[in-house]
């Protein structure tokens, strides 16, 4: 009943909330609907499975369900997030399941229910990317394709941080679009406010968020569509990006806000240990499981038991054979000249007439480029990876939408018997 009432009083309207914000005037009905659809579908469903199967195995889970219950000698030592030093190594998530923790009972549903608020929220931010992108029918679009992206329910069902950094990725690169389309004070909040947040849940992304802004900045320098104010651009975007490399290297600081790990300090020496040896990774295997993300649930063996390495596998499924084979047309798309046209028949001057020069679509694909980089360094093909699973949804759509009907039918048709003949022979002969 706890988590019904927190739902009802908070995280309902929360979600709706955010939707009257980031909705067109048009949309606003549209959008109210559809997160109530969403509540009503996939609160029973994760229901279903908290009572199921509680806690994955060998998850994160166990450690944020405990560590939220601490006790508080006051309610201002409720806001401490330095109490969790030395429990966490860093601190954001447990310290956001603790304030829920102090207005309701300590309820691992009500915890996964704010996840599955968190997944709504990002298919709104996404909504407001693809109408800067494209336009609000592709926004709307992409809203049913981000609450559809099943492989994202799997850290509703489970109590992990990633929903929470991918929600944070999400606004960082809504304020990345909007700065692309206009230079605004909203805009650097969102970047800013974003990247100093992940710092309290994976540091390391820091450093991939401030590339990530610069490259942008290089990228409308070099399109054929320079800003008028693009010195101006670059020095804020400069210090923006190195105030806060400097945040994430100042061990004083990260100290004082619950974050005490040596090794979660932003040095050359902490990204060079926490990354693994290249030389003993398959580069063709990585791509294709960094593709695909799960393979277990095509797997006749993971079938055997029901537990949360089958549900992993089987919400994979639907993007092995429909996401993946249009996010590549998408990159295709994204590289093809804005209109269709070309300046010149040199590869440079069609290079900086593509979308991925001249449009936020450019943004978008180094963010995927970037996390393929970071988890093949790590050595991680799906947790680290998450936050590009609604970038890659999104270039997907997109290579969806800009095919005719026929050809779509004939590459969908292709992949689908390659992959599966792959598979049963891969099996087969195992």
């Amino acid at each position: 009943m706890d988590s019904f009432l927190i739902t009802c009083l908070l995280y309902i309207p929360l979600s709706l909330g955010f939707a009257a914000i980031v909705a067109e005037k048009n949309d606003k009905l549209f959008l109210f609907k559809l997160v109530i659809v969403a509540w009503i579908i996939l609160f029973p469903i994760t229901f279903i499975f908290n009572e199921i199967i509680p806690f994955a195995e060998g998850g994160d889970d166990l450690n944020y369900f405990y560590s939220s219950n601490l006790n508080n000698s006051s309610n201002t030592d409720i806001f401490d997030i330095a109490k969790f030093t030395g429990m966490m190594a860093q601190p954001g998530y447990s310290f956001l399941l603790t304030l829920i923790n102090f207005i309701s009972e300590h309820n691992l549903l009500t915890f996964k229910l704010l996840n599955l608020c968190f997944l709504i929220i990002i298919g709104l931010t996404w909504y407001r990317i693809g109408v800067l992108l494209e336009s609000p029918d592709f926004g709307r679009k992409n809203l049913i394709c981000i609450l559809l992206l099943t492989p994202l329910w799997y850290y509703v069902f489970f109590l992990l941080k990633d929903m929470t950094i991918a929600l944070l990725q999400s606004l960082f690169l809504l304020g990345v679009v909007q700065f692309w389309r206009r230079n605004t004070t909203s805009s650097w909040l969102l970047i800013g406010g974003s990247i100093f947040l992940v710092l309290y849940f994976r540091i390391y992304l820091v450093l991939q968020d401030v590339l990530i802004v610069l490259s942008v900045l290089f990228l409308k320098l070099y399109g054929r569509r320079r800003a008028e104010n693009s010195f101006l651009q670059i020095l804020l975007g400069f210090l923006v990006c190195m105030g806060l490399l400097v945040l994430g290297g100042d061990q004083q600081f990260l100290f004082s806000n619950g974050i005490t790990s040596d090794t979660h300090v932003l040095t050359i020496d902490n990204i060079n240990r926490y990354s693994q040896d290249e030389s003993a990774l398959n580069i063709p295997k990585f791509l294709v499981s960094y593709l695909l993300t799960e393979t277990a649930g095509l797997s006749p063996q993971t079938w055997k038991a029901f537990d949360s390495s089958l549900i992993r596998g089987v919400l994979a499924i639907p993007w092995i054979f429909v996401i993946v084979p249009f996010f590549l047309v998408g990159v295709s798309w994204i590289l093809h000249p804005v209109n269709n046209v070309y300046i010149s028949k040199g590869f440079t001057d069609k290079f900086r007439s593509s979308r991925f020069v001249n449009t936020p679509w450019g943004g978008l694909l180094i963010f995927v480029i970037s996390m393929l980089l970071i988890s093949f360094r790590t050595g991680d093909s799906t947790r680290w990876r998450l936050s590009d699973m609604p970038v890659i949804s999104t270039i997907a759509l997109a290579g969806i939408l800009s095919t005719e009907i026929n050809i779509r039918k004939h590459i969908y048709f292709i992949w689908v018997v390659v992959l599966s003949s792959l598979f049963v022979l891969f099996y087969f002969f195992k």
